[in-house]
């Protein structure tokens, strides 16, 4: 899983900001209380990471390489998460990289803890004092994300407590923060990670081997079963990772065509595109697919 975080510093990395209390049927979060999404286009994010960027201009077959604004273009898609190495911790770049892709109508941060990434002892007093900064700034910033959470974090000693640190760093008038967790289905059943999803606000839900995708629904409804009112965005690889090779366009459509039938169930509240390797022939049956199906009204296929 280390290449996992190297390659693309995987899947995502929000944060929300609420009370260290546990959500309770009752007690749904919503995903930003402050975006009401309309068509499936809206509930649609790329996966930006500034690190692996290449300078000049962009097409399908060079997306993986594409800036922030560039991969949401390409996609027509206007919300974006920025990961990776997750949110500087130097203001000027925190904020360099912020306008960069300050054209999105939705933004996530990744962040890591004070003392880097996946490690010990995940303080997270200074980074969260950044977000606060930040927030201030730009408001359209909804969430923080913690990525590699239930591999990489996990196996260092992150627990859910560390989760609620983070929200005793983030006072009342920093609740629209949402925070988002990247959970691998692959390790979602192992010992304290039902703990962990109970504290965060949004579970970030990956598929990290393709052989596994056939069994999407089901790995949703593990959530759903875990934390009835927790928010899920399903995070969608264009290359499979796991195994080492390209994405079949018979999985990759499987799993896309899933995606888009769990929204309009609203049984998930978004899905993300993600892949630092070039395969055109993915990129292109996604960006067809996106500007066939992205106009649909929520809960109308």
């Amino acid at each position: 899983m280390r290449t996992t975080h190297h390659l693309f510093s995987c899947a995502t990395l929000t944060l929300t900001m609420a009370l260290p209390i546990t959500l309770h049927a009752e007690e749904k979060v919503e995903l930003n209380p402050r975006v009401q999404p309309e068509t499936i286009r809206d509930l649609m994010w790329v996966w930006a990471t500034p690190s692996h960027t290449k300078e000049g201009e962009h097409t399908l077959a060079t997306w993986a390489e594409a800036n922030a604004v560039q991969k949401m273009q390409l996609f027509n898609l206007q919300n974006v998460m920025m990961c990776g190495a997750g949110l500087p911790d130097n203001d000027e770049e925190a904020i360099q990289l912020t306008e960069s892709a300050l054209s999105a109508n939705r933004m996530v941060w990744e962040i890591a803890g004070d003392d880097g990434l996946h490690k010990p002892p995940f303080s997270y007093k200074k980074t969260a004092a950044r977000v606060r900064r930040m927030y201030d700034k730009y408001p359209k910033i909804e969430a923080v994300l913690l990525d590699d959470m239930t591999s990489l974090s996990v196996n260092a000693g992150f627990e859910a407590k560390h989760i609620h640190a983070i929200r005793d760093e983030l006072p009342d008038s920093y609740l629209d923060v949402k925070i988002w967790g990247v959970v691998y289905t692959m390790n979602m059943r192992q010992p304290k990670v039902d703990k962990i999803i109970e504290a965060l606000d949004v579970v970030n839900l990956w598929v990290w081997n393709g052989r596994d995708l056939a069994d999407l629904e089901e790995h949703v409804a593990f959530i759903e079963d875990l934390e009835p009112e927790k928010p899920i965005v399903v995070g969608l690889y264009l290359h499979n990772y796991g195994e080492g090779k390209n994405m079949t366009l018979e999985l990759h459509e499987h799993q896309c065509t899933t995606a888009l039938r769990l929204a309009h169930e609203g049984r998930i509240e978004g899905m993300v595109f993600l892949t630092i390797t070039n395969n055109e022939e993915i990129t292109r049956w996604t960006a067809d697919w996106i500007a066939e199906v992205g106009d649909q009204q929520i809960g109308e296929p």
